[in-house]
């Protein structure tokens, strides 16, 4: 199960890629994570025919994103990780782009510098990752021109931030034995 509400919108989704099955809700209304993550949870399981107790991992996306989304998000994956044998995996929006950049790329020699935006103008989240997608350095937050040279595409393509990319790509990690990401929050709010 896919959980990803580090924007506006509440997604879920169930990704079996074993026999290709996939279903996706999303909320109706924007900024209603906690009102719309357990009815949507409830929809996906079951279109998809599974119980809680027959999830085996769910993907949760831990930012940068808002501040209650994420802790929403966090705090449901968290809970169910307590209460049954469900793997969680932290995911941040960093490994996304930092995936899309390796996927998209034909040279994997150079080292990957993701970029994300944040909400202060001309500064950005950045993390290295080695060609491996292996994490070289912690989450940064920096002026636009302190991010270090690496393989930063022109163009760099989108955040594969669909649900369906999230489990494709959580299928990348688990299968290469990737380090596991905490599942500490990347508030995307500037503090200084």
């Amino acid at each position: 199960m896919i959980l990803n509400t580090c924007g506006a919108e509440c997604v879920v989704a169930l990704f079996s890629p074993g026999n290709n099955e996939f279903y996706e809700r999303k909320s109706v209304k924007a900024n209603h994570h906690a009102e719309s993550l357990f009815p949507l949870i409830d929809m996906v399981l079951s279109e998809g025919g599974i119980s809680y107790q027959n999830l085996t991992d769910i993907a949760v996306i831990i930012g940068p994103g808002s501040f209650t989304g994420l802790r929403v998000s966090l705090a449901t994956a968290q809970g169910f990780e307590l209460a049954s044998s469900v793997a969680v995996h932290g995911i941040s929006l960093l490994e996304l782009q930092a995936y899309s950049i390796l996927c998209a790329s034909e040279q994997t020699e150079e080292d990957i510098v993701a970029v994300i935006e944040s909400t202060k103008a001309d500064f950005v989240y950045y993390q290295v990752f080695n060609n491996s997608l292996i994490p070289l350095t912690g989450v940064h937050l920096v002026p636009l021109n302190e991010v270090p040279q690496g393989k930063i595409l022109k163009g760099s393509p989108a955040i594969a931030l669909d649900t369906k990319s999230i489990g494709l790509y959580l299928i990348y990690k688990l299968s290469n034995r990737l380090p596991k990401t905490t599942l500490a929050p990347i508030y995307s709010r500037f503090y200084h």
